[in-house]
């Protein structure tokens, strides 16, 4: 009898440790709301001469729901469904996607030719006397947006009185963060100017950075984030180098540089630049089980499969092994992106529900290290 009750204990124990981890983590599958989303509706801006056109997802339940506004990377746009857009929604956020005008499928529907676009990322905010005016023209994308909550409601009847002008949140990916940087208040030089200039709007009330941008580029100074005083949250990783080879601390500066409260820098191990949306793990599930069609699989795997033959100095390995290796580290790397899309989605819809919900449970878990253990130390949590 004793033997057998030592037993139950003994696994009682080693079931602890899953329990454990499960009690650690925050939302990190999608919510119980059904999501919808409308591709595309437009606002226009006289003063601009502009269309500004916008996706839309939201949940499928009662108002008066919080606002994200989320600002797309260089040369994307809002329609690229986002993973991330769908996480947030499902738990109850309305979000809005703009298509700024640097995106590349905007100037293809135009007709505009496209070359060498990576070349202007590349060489964006290099110099010091440089400006880019879409850099200007993005964040007064955002305040458009926030000027027409009323139209937006009556163009999709669905959120009719849902949309809750008070509780708004700005967040955006690499370009995206900049223009997320910039409407929550950071400062920036330009030509022609001779005091710091700022695109703040007041009525927004916490901004998220994904892989944002540090001093000296693109007009960005040490004094840049002083006012920043509302909730701000920056998430990088130790493989997010900038297009100018700078490194993942460099995107830390927006935290070390702004005043204390509710700010927060999230750093994940093995995170490079397009972990965060998702889009890096949207296809796991196709790479788990490759098709002999599936041409990214294909390519990811002979890339990889050239970078074992130059490791190892051998050009006349087995193609059959060799190519099994590298499918199985090209399987490895997807799956990592998931597991780092889980911890993004924790992350930052805990901001969302502290900034924007007041959320006691959502703060809790940014306060502690739950993060950090029931990732197995792979996310630092950094707050002041």
């Amino acid at each position: 009898m004793c033997k057998r009750l030592m037993q139950y204990m003994l696994a009682g124990l080693l079931l602890l440790p899953s329990f454990s981890l499960l009690s650690q983590e925050y939302k990190r599958e999608n919510g119980p709301a059904k999501v919808s989303t409308v591709e595309r509706i437009t606002l226009e801006d006289g003063q601009r001469n502009k269309t500004l056109h916008l996706f839309v997802s939201y949940p499928e339940i009662e108002g008066p729901l919080p606002v994200i506004i989320f600002s797309h990377g260089a040369m994307g746009s809002g329609d690229m469904g986002f993973p991330i857009v769908e996480h947030w929604s499902s738990h109850g956020y309305i979000v809005i996607c703009p298509t700024h005008s640097d995106s590349l499928k905007l100037k293809r529907e135009s007709g505009q030719r496209i070359t060498n676009p990576l070349d202007s990322i590349r060489r964006s905010g290099k110099s010091s006397g440089e400006w880019d005016d879409v850099w200007s023209d993005r964040p007064r994308d955002i305040s458009l947006v926030i000027d027409s909550l009323a139209k937006i409601e009556n163009l999709i009847p669905e959120l009719a009185e849902k949309i809750d002008a008070e509780r708004i949140g700005v967040g955006g990916h690499s370009l995206g963060a900049y223009t997320a940087q910039l409407i929550g208040g950071a400062t920036v030089k330009m030509p022609g100017h001779t005091e710091p200039q700022s695109f703040g709007d007041d009525r927004v009330k916490a901004i998220l950075q994904l892989s944002g941008q540090g001093t000296d580029q693109q007009g960005l100074h040490r004094d840049s984030w002083k006012s920043v005083t509302l909730p701000m949250m920056c998430v990088t990783g130790s493989r997010d180098r900038a297009a100018q080879g700078q490194p993942p601390s460099w995107r830390r500066e927006p935290f070390e540089l702004s005043p204390p409260g509710d700010k927060y820098f999230v750093f994940i191990e093995g995170a490079h630049h397009g972990s965060f949306t998702g889009k890096s793990a949207l296809d796991l599930p196709r790479n788990l089980q490759p098709q002999d069609n599936d041409s990214d699989q294909t390519e990811r795997s002979s890339g990889i499969r050239d970078r074992i033959k130059n490791l190892r100095g051998n050009q006349n390995l087995d193609r059959t092994l060799d190519g099994k290796l590298a499918d199985r580290l090209a399987e490895r790397a997807q799956q990592d992106q998931a597991k780092i899309l889980d911890w993004v989605k924790q992350a930052t819809i805990a901001f969302w529900d502290h900034t924007l919900r007041n959320d006691d449970q959502a703060k809790d878990f940014l306060s502690k290290d739950n993060l950090r253990t029931s990732s197995h130390q792979a996310v630092n949590i950094e707050r002041k």
